[in-house]
């Protein structure tokens, strides 16, 4: 197959999957996107120049994809363009690996095995991310449907939707290689089964309203320059802002009141009075996240920093606390990190916390969810990419976590996007960016 040939079809389907992507999001897209690639590993393209395109087109996908990470440092983009074209290389790799050892003598069970080969592969290779710093993102980005069809992700996880779409794009493969009964059949099948799916999906939308709590929840979004040198040298500024703001919120009544992470010029773990005398004076529980001296009276350099995760309740002062376990990849700031997963109580119930880029990783989530919690607050921060697709991509993964683990997720950023989100991935309300709001 001549190579021109061959680099056209896999520059289509990468183009076609760049639509998926945000700002864009046109998710019809992912129903074709894969079907130009699949028929080139179909025609039995050799398994060592399927993986190596396949971990150019993986790379190719991330570079534009994962722009944003070119706004904290090019070599963090660097890196996940390389770890990112890895999944690609062994999903393309394995498709071909599997075109070449599973032939039956029977026509029709060949073809429908061929069909089946693309999820199939996609789900060994899905379970291989989870070792990978990126996780899985870089592969099931581009196959977010409608909120209807992404219902089926309540089971755990998002790979029935990749099952479906998959099947779709590779019985179109067949039937552009060879159009009969049997890929015909088979094209026809993989959409009636995602039709069904999605009516299923829009029904349990349907019969699962939204439903009006009534406890009280203030969301706080400061809209903090999220600048270093602005910080320290506006410690005053930002204090004020934030105790003005929550008694702005305790003006609602509400139960508990909700503040994004963000350096404060306080360690608000060691230093509780002043977290403490608001909680006291609005009479509401205060959730906050910030980043502190591992150690006690030392600095950042000398112990290093955790992502500390905090609750302080009227009269009590500080009652829980949390190490974020996960910090964001390719990002050398002497972290420490924790490995307790503590009972967090709340007047809304147990609350599984969520830091900074802990709600993009799947099995952070798990652990919360295996202790029965009654939701996930999600506190982070993404003010230093607001001028990029990130905030957006963010929140989704916010929304994923609710639908996979059906809970609902609180999730607050100080330059947005905050917001409440049910368990069905619906959102109740949502803030704008670069806003200051309660």
């Amino acid at each position: 197959m001549r190579i021109k040939y061959t680099i056209g079809t896999f520059t289509l389907s990468l183009a076609l999957l760049l639509f998926t992507l945000e700002p864009l999001g046109v998710w019809i897209c992912s129903w074709i996107a894969f079907a130009p690639v699949l028929y080139v590993l179909f025609r039995k393209l050799s398994i060592w120049k399927s993986a190596l395109l396949g971990y150019i087109f993986g790379a190719t996908l991330c570079a534009i994809g994962a722009s944003w990470a070119s706004y904290y440092t090019v070599d963090a983009l660097i890196k996940i363009v390389l770890y990112g074209g890895l999944p690609y290389g062994i999903w393309f790799g394995l498709i071909s690996a599997f075109q070449f050892s599973l032939a039956p003598a029977n026509k029709t069970l060949h073809l429908w095995i061929r069909s089946i080969i693309p999820a199939g592969s996609w789900i060994i290779v899905f379970a291989f991310t989870q070792l990978l710093p990126i996780g899985s993102i870089v592969i099931e980005v581009p196959l977010y449907q409608p909120l209807a069809l992404m219902q089926l992700a309540s089971i755990g996880s998002i790979w029935p939707v990749a099952i479906l779409v998959l099947w779709f794009n590779a019985a179109l493969a067949l039937c552009f290689i060879k159009r009969t009964n049997v890929t015909t059949t088979i094209l026809c099948i993989s959409a009636i089964l995602s039709l069904c799916c999605a009516t299923w999906g829009a029904l349990r939308l349907h019969n699962n309203p939204h439903k009006t709590q009534n406890m009280k929840i203030a969301l706080v979004q400061p809209n903090f320059p999220p600048e270093s040198d602005w910080r320290d040298a506006h410690g005053d500024e930002i204090m004020d802002t934030t105790s003005r703001m929550i008694r702005e919120a305790g003006r609602k009544n509400p139960k508990i009141i909700f503040l994004p992470q963000y350096g404060l010029p306080i360690d608000p773990y060691r230093d509780e009075e002043f977290f403490s005398n608001l909680a006291n004076e609005t009479s509401a529980t205060i959730v906050l996240a910030a980043y502190i001296p591992h150690k006690e009276g030392t600095t950042y350099q000398e112990s290093g920093m955790a992502n500390m995760g905090m609750v302080y309740e009227p009269q009590q002062g500080r009652t829980d606390a949390y190490i974020s376990v996960v910090g964001p990849p390719f990002r050398d700031i002497n972290q420490q990190f924790g490995n307790t997963y503590p009972e967090l109580g709340t007047p809304l119930g147990t609350m599984g916390l969520l830091l900074c880029y802990e709600d993009t990783v799947r099995w952070t989530a798990k652990q919360w969810s295996a202790r029965d919690v009654d939701f996930f607050a999600s506190i982070t921060n993404t003010g230093k990419f607001q001028g990029s697709t990130l905030p957006r991509h963010h929140f989704m993964q916010a929304r994923m976590r609710a639908i996979e683990n059906n809970v609902p997720v609180i999730r607050v950023s100080p330059n947005g996007y905050s917001g409440i989100i049910d368990k069905y991935g619906r959102v109740r309300v949502q803030t704008t960016l670069d806003s200051q709001e309660v």
